[in-house]
């Protein structure tokens, strides 16, 4: 073989690779992605609290009672107590789950 059939062979080998090298990270980031939106639509569904969601609902240590809807108010700020309802399920599980499920046909 000549030099530039070896050449055309490297070349061929090298955007072969590369190309499967693009794949794979492609999948990755499309598994990143899909796994947050699940995560985020399950979490938001689910809705259970975080250990630590009582000092997120009242940050002072006092719980307070409305007499007339008979129900506790919570006065944590929106975002942090809306963020204390994300405990379940936990994102890393579900990435290791799809790679599985992509790894092993």
């Amino acid at each position: 073989m000549s030099d530039i059939d070896n050449d055309l062979m490297f070349q061929i080998l090298c955007s072969s690779l590369l190309m499967r090298c693009v794949l794979v990270f492609s999948g990755l980031l499309f598994c990143v992605l899909v796994t947050g939106v699940i995560t985020d639509a399950i979490k938001d569904a689910v809705s259970r609290p975080r250990p630590g969601f009582f000092w997120r609902c009242f940050p002072d240590g006092r719980g307070f009672f409305d007499n007339v809807k008979k129900d506790v108010l919570c006065i944590g700020d929106k975002d942090v107590v809306k963020e204390g309802h994300k405990s379940f399920p936990n994102p890393k599980r579900l990435v290791s789950f799809y790679l599985f499920g992509s790894v092993v046909p």
